[in-house]
């Protein structure tokens, strides 16, 4: 759903930022963002839905209903729950790249079962995509 803020900005399949030597695509990056989007929801209601019961959904900061970069999360510096996100999907790339830098670099290779659970995962995607209407 909130992936419009980036779209905004980067067309779908272009290089949005670079990581190291990675260029990484505004889809890339968009993934990065829901999935940092939904890290907190699930985050939050982890947090405070035993406390609260329903009320949790209070607590998330930002009302689901209206546009991520239409509400300030921080009054002082007027970063939005939009800008929030870019910048943890953008850490979140950062984290990931490194971690398969420093793996090729040494050498690491997944086994066997590693690779067919991987390969299970990624042909479930299409699959998934279709059911849920993804561009």
């Amino acid at each position: 759903f909130v992936s419009p803020y980036v779209k905004a900005v980067l067309r779908r399949n272009s290089h949005a930022i670079t990581v190291g030597n990675h260029r990484v695509s505004a889809d890339e990056l968009t993934y990065y963002y829901v999935d940092a989007i939904s890290s907190h929801y699930d985050e939050t209601y982890n947090m405070y839905y035993s406390y609260y019961g329903n009320y949790w959904y209070f607590m998330l900061g930002f009302d689901t209903t209206l546009a991520l970069n239409k509400q300030v999360k921080d009054t002082t510096t007027k970063e939005t729950w939009a800008d929030y996100f870019v910048d943890l999907a953008v850490e979140n790339a950062q984290s990931v790249h490194a971690l398969y830098d420093d793996a090729q670099t040494k050498g690491y290779k997944l086994s066997e079962a590693d690779q067919k659970e991987l390969d299970s995962a990624l042909a479930s995607l299409s699959t998934y995509a279709s059911y849920n209407i993804i561009w």
